[in-house]
């Protein structure tokens, strides 16, 4: 049975003294109720799922409950916000709220442009909003990992990184003209045109991840192949976007963030020239949409749309032999636009989920032509798409 208690020197002497509760999290608890104080028996009832590596620290009401560990957790934030410039506040709810603003307050003022990125499992939307307005955070911690289907991360794009839908006439269409009225009390100063814009609600920014370090590889979670699908569709979403170690180099086991004591090695891009990536995965690739995103990003290609495809029919390529084992698979097709020039992406991505894992015949598909696109010419003079993974 896993201790919920962390021995720190001097706990031989004086166990009862030196003794820490450890942190943790619960299932569908309140993240509002700090679940280490009374009326709270998480501990006594053993629903706190425990982290070993860290305690719970008693901050109380006020900075009078506990003079020195606000102080100290004082001058510790200002001195990372010195030396950064951004913050992943982990598990961010198990942090009580007064605290978590009034060490951010003292973060900002060492360094007002900080970035703060949080982890949130409030389970609740609204909630979410709660902890951005009070805390400030900037970009809400997603991964397109947790889908455990082409339909559940088409939602997820949709609902974090889509941007615009096509066609929307928001700035096009509903902004106005008017004047600013004299500044003075009498009325009687010049007024100045204005072009008055509406201001629309909108979700949380959000730090797309194509995985983070506390799930399963891509690798072993759903397959090998899906790494580059899954990293595609990260990088056309209109929002930040992240990675983690192990990724891009598709290791098949979860490196854990904990326990794992080796060095990372550089493996680097491989020999490009001649082909022969080695052990860098999909490396090469993802430099090439780093770059796209950065550039549609820059560009301001903020309107999207994305499409999934259920199953590819076989009446659709009747020229095709198919095997008995055949297993059709499905497609997410994304689509980004410039709205000022026109100019546009599309990205056609094949999944690979577990359902079709071990065929590496995952559905057959044609190449197309796609009017006033931009192409890219292969030796065997075949034309394909500029984004097709």
């Amino acid at each position: 049975m896993e201790s919920y208690f962390a021995r720190v020197p001097g706990a031989e002497k004086e166990p009862l003294k030196y003794s820490l509760a450890v942190n943790g999290w619960l299932w569908a608890a309140d993240p509002l109720a700090n679940f280490a104080l009374l009326p709270s028996r998480a501990y006594f009832r053993r629903t706190v799922i425990a982290w070993g590596d860290c305690v719970k620290l008693n901050y109380g009401n006020s900075p009078e409950d506990s003079p020195f560990l606000w102080e100290h957790m004082t001058k510790y934030v200002t001195t990372l916000a010195r030396s950064f410039t951004g913050f992943r506040l982990d598990n961010c709810h198990s942090t009580p709220l007064h605290v978590g603003t009034t060490l951010l307050d003292r973060a900002r003022t060492v360094n007002p442009d900080l970035y703060v990125v949080a982890e949130l499992f409030t389970g609740s939307e609204d909630m979410d909003t709660i902890f951005v307005s009070r805390l400030g955070i900037n970009s809400l911690v997603r991964e397109a990992g947790n889908a455990g289907d082409p339909k559940e991360f088409s939602r997820i794009t949709w609902r974090y990184g889509l941007g615009k839908p096509f066609g929307s006439m928001d700035s096009a269409c509903l902004t106005t003209s008017s004047y600013v009225a004299s500044p003075t009390t009498s009325g009687r100063g010049p007024t100045r045109p204005c072009v008055i814009s509406p201001i629309f609600g909108s979700l949380p920014h959000a730090l797309l991840y194509d995985q983070t370090h506390d799930n399963e590889s891509t690798a072993s979670k759903r397959s090998p192949e899906d790494t580059l699908s899954i990293a595609g569709i990260v990088a056309f979403s209109w929002c930040a976007t992240g990675s983690v170690k192990g990724f891009d180099e598709v290791y098949p086991r979860l490196l854990e963030l904990v326990t794992e004591k080796r060095l990372y090695e550089p493996i680097g891009l491989g020999d490009t020239e001649g082909k022969h990536f080695g052990r860098s995965g999909i490396a090469v690739a993802k430099r090439l949409l780093n770059s796209l995103h950065r550039e549609m990003v820059l560009g301001g290609f903020e309107e999207g749309h994305i499409h999934q495809e259920n199953d590819v029919s076989p009446s659709w390529f009747p020229h095709h032999t198919y095997s008995s084992n055949f297993s059709f698979t499905q497609y997410l097709v994304m689509h980004r636009v410039q709205t000022s020039t026109g100019r546009g992406y599309l990205l056609v991505a094949h999944t690979a989920y577990p359902s079709s894992r071990g065929s590496k015949d995952r559905g057959f598909s044609t190449y197309s032509s796609i009017w006033r696109s931009k192409y890219l010419r292969q030796p065997d003079s075949r034309t394909y798409p500029l984004a097709w993974i």
